[in-house]
């Protein structure tokens, strides 16, 4: 083949050398690679939806993810759901997150927010709807400390359906949010519009990407250009909420449910930011 030009457009399979096809990357996939393939810095595009877990995820696989508020630990074993304790080596107290995952009554597991009294099962995962596909990430623990969970059932019926959890292990995938901003004093707020903590957003989220506001380790709702949800984002004193798809480093977070029970108290609570960089 070398120094020749081919003239003929319509070559078939049987007109090369069985030697030479095995170097063709093969429209109909006939051909495997026999090494990593580079891009070039270029998309590939019309991706089809993966089957089996070895193949390529798409953007909108990651995004259809079923995650929730991590969870401060998880459980070591069959625990009494009520009271404060210590769990997989943390003292866990009233309005803390626990992913309870190893009852002797599968039914019974899941997210549950911590109390003096019973617990109850935390509000994002409190139906079936929302515990189905569920992933929940693991913020502290001597065994379960930074590992992730993922609920294996798929047809639940609440208290009835045994929820059995999966330790997916280490490791924090890439549509994962990083670790910036986390455990932050609050700002003591009496009215609305008010900084909800001194510290500003340390880094410009990714294109795309999302920012999740939590407050004691639950979930609030972040006004996208509005100054109507529990929180938003802005660069100027709070007069201007930000869209969530123009938050930059820099940006100051503001409380709007500074009402009796919902203002923010910096001698108790904190307030983490997560999202992707």
């Amino acid at each position: 083949m070398h120094g020749k030009q081919i003239l003929d457009t319509t070559i078939t399979q049987a007109k090369l050398a069985a030697a030479f096809l095995t170097t063709l990357f093969l429209k109909d996939g006939s051909v495997a690679l026999t090494g990593p393939m580079d891009a070039g810095g270029q998309r590939i595009t019309n991706v089809g939806a993966p089957v089996v877990d070895t193949d390529v995820a798409r953007l909108a696989d990651l995004f259809a993810l079923a995650w929730k508020d991590k969870c401060v630990v998880a459980t070591t074993g069959n625990i009494t759901l009520s009271g404060t304790q210590t769990i997989d080596g943390v003292a866990v107290t009233a309005g803390m997150r626990v992913l309870v995952w190893q009852q002797t009554l599968g039914q019974n597991n899941g997210p549950y927010i911590v109390a003096a009294g019973a617990w109850s099962r935390s509000s994002d995962a409190d139906s079936a709807t929302e515990l189905r596909g569920a992933r929940i990430p693991i913020e502290q623990g001597t065994l379960y400390g930074d590992h992730q969970f993922q609920l294996a059932a798929d047809t639940i019926t609440l208290n009835t359906t045994p929820l059995v959890f999966i330790d997916m292990g280490v490791g924090t995938p890439a549509a994962f949010p990083t670790s910036s901003n986390k455990q932050m004093a609050a700002s003591t707020t009496t009215v609305d519009f008010q900084a909800a903590t001194a510290p500003t957003i340390v880094g410009t989220p990714a294109r795309d990407s999302y920012v999740r506001v939590s407050v004691n380790g639950i979930g609030v709702d972040v006004g996208d250009g509005v100054r109507t949800k529990f929180c938003y984002f802005s660069s100027d004193g709070g007069a201007t909420a930000k869209t969530i798809a123009n938050i930059a480093a820099g940006d100051t977070l503001y409380w709007v449910q500074s009402v009796a029970g919902y203002n923010l108290a910096s001698s108790v609570d904190t307030i983490d930011f997560d999202y992707v960089v």
